[in-house]
């Protein structure tokens, strides 16, 4: 399967070592980078490099995409798997200026090559294609786009769950429940892969507390909740000062190019920041009955 860049990636191409920008822009993760295709025809994944500060692309870590594309311009009677492909004045009247509106075409793939017929899965603005591109009404290869890895999902600037503490201020007590519980949303990303503009949803699905005196639990898919629900809580048997951490767990779905979501492979961790607590021994003395 060989994976076709746009026009702009590949002119950016040179013989030096792949790299994608952790860049950040307007919120969220900007992957665009230098791209040269891998001599095996598969999509490579990418890691951290900590001589450039970059990314370097794997090209033994790969994953194949299972779908191939092709776009039509969205008026009836337009079919990918043979029918009409005719562009339409209303293709324009909902776009911005100088791009159309297409139709997504999907069919499963096999090494990069259609198995099965293309079936309609969603529409997308986007400037005309250059005649020939691939995945275009008149393109004899179908689009294949790049797939989101788990390496890809994990440096997207996913929020932080809140850690919810309980007592608030901080002072706990020796061989009573501590209760803690945490606050995370759903959330949905607008980034680039490989040159491609993808849009990720993730969402929070389990959670990992370390209670700072080597007791770690989860992940659980229990967030807990406020007094008096109390569903996740800790009893620290020591006197001491702690620090209670916080890491949420997100699985993600990604679309390319306007089509459909599909599942990232893995999840995502974001550790929160710790928040301290002290625990004091409590003790028990008799007092007269406050109600007499």
């Amino acid at each position: 399967m060989s994976l076709v860049a746009p026009p702009t990636a590949l002119a950016a191409a040179s013989d030096d070592v792949p790299k994608i920008s952790p860049h950040l822009r307007e919120g969220a993760a900007d992957l665009l980078g230098r791209y040269r295709a891998p001599s095996s025809g598969r999509l490579a994944s990418s890691s951290a490099s900590p001589r450039t500060g970059g990314l370097i692309v794997d090209a033994v870590t790969t994953k194949p995409n299972p779908y191939v594309y092709r776009y039509l311009p969205a008026c009836s009677g337009n079919d990918a798997n043979g029918g009409a492909s005719d562009d339409c004045g209303a293709t324009r009247a909902a776009c911005p200026p100088g791009q159309l509106m297409f139709f997504v075409w999907q069919a499963p793939a096999t090494d990069g090559v259609a198995s099965g017929p293309f079936t309609q899965t969603g529409r997308v603005c986007r400037v005309p294609f250059q005649p020939g591109e691939p995945g275009a009404p008149d393109a004899v290869e179908a689009l294949v786009l790049p797939v989101m890895t788990q390496a890809d999902f994990q440096r997207l600037p996913l929020p932080a769950g809140r850690s919810g503490v309980e007592p608030a201020s901080g002072e706990v007590l020796v061989a009573m429940p501590t209760n803690t519980y945490a606050v995370a949303e759903p959330v949905t990303l607008q980034t680039d892969l490989l040159g491609f503009p993808v849009t990720v949803r993730a969402t929070p699905v389990a959670y990992t507390w370390d209670y700072g005196d080597g007791t770690v639990t989860g992940p659980t898919s229990e967030p807990g909740a406020p007094w008096p629900d109390l569903r996740v809580t800790h009893v620290y048997e020591r006197s001491g000062e702690y620090a209670i951490t916080l890491t949420t767990h997100y699985e993600g779905e990604y679309s390319v190019l306007g089509g459909p979501f599909l599942p990232v492979p893995g999840q995502a961790q974001v550790t929160s920041d710790p928040e301290p607590v002290v625990a004091f021994e409590g003790r028990t003395a008799p007092v007269a009955d406050p109600l007499r």
